[in-house]
């Protein structure tokens, strides 16, 4: 893969390990790669224990709330949790990535300030 990560950005005309459109290192897009593969990851997860939860109670047969919580609020409830989950995990990761963005990109400036 990297390989091929070489030839496109030498055939779209980036040098020095950068590609030519955002000024990032091959290195720094790998990373955003990982990170949102560990996200998504982090998504799953939550998804997956939310739904055993749910295949918990419904095979014990726990009514939930019994009289006040009707079965279309019980499954709203459950999304709602993954939703939060998800949401938490996503805010918290885009900031990390802002950052680590922002981070290389002060990088990028410093080292073409250095080269001229």
């Amino acid at each position: 893969m990297a390989g091929n990560a070489r030839a496109c950005r030498l055939a779209t005309g980036g040098v020095n390990g950068k590609w030519p459109a955002t000024g990032r290192s091959e290195a720094f897009n790998q990373h955003v790669t990982r990170h949102f593969a560990a996200v998504f990851q982090q998504v799953l997860k939550r998804s997956l224990a939310a739904f055993q939860l749910l295949q918990k109670f419904l095979r014990r047969q726990i009514v939930f709330f019994a009289a006040h919580v009707s079965q279309r609020q019980f499954f709203c409830l459950i999304a709602g949790e993954v939703v939060h989950g998800v949401l938490d995990t996503m805010n918290v990761s885009a900031h990390d990535c802002s950052e680590r963005a922002h981070n290389e990109q002060r990088l990028w400036r410093m080292e073409s300030i250095a080269e001229t």
